[in-house]
């Protein structure tokens, strides 16, 4: 599927590294499922008001991809390709979402 936007970057996982804060304790939290490009699927604790930016720093420190990739809502059907915003406003906060990563 293409909007004309273009795939991110190839990430660096050094400086993703360092990009990636991690969780805030104190703040609201919930868990994310993510399927990665190589079909395989990880959980996530993420805070409520992380972003996709978040995300992305997270897989790129930890599950690097071997190009750039886009972030799609699973619950969508078909899935939908998000571009950004928090993860409540993206109605990730459940606990049982899931979302897949594709290679561009």
């Amino acid at each position: 599927e293409s909007s004309g936007a273009e795939a991110p970057a190839v990430a660096d996982p050094t400086a993703a590294k360092e990009k990636w804060a991690g969780v805030d304790e104190s703040k609201p939290k919930c868990r994310l499922r993510i399927r990665l490009h190589d079909r395989k699927t990880v959980e996530q604790e993420f805070n409520h008001h992380s972003t996709l930016d978040d995300v992305r720093a997270f897989l790129d420190a930890n599950h690097p991809a071997p190009r750039g990739y886009h972030l799609f809502n699973s619950a969508d059907y078909p899935p939908k390709k998000m571009e950004g915003g928090t993860l409540e406003s993206l109605k990730l906060t459940s606990g049982r979402d899931a979302i897949e990563q594709r290679l561009a």
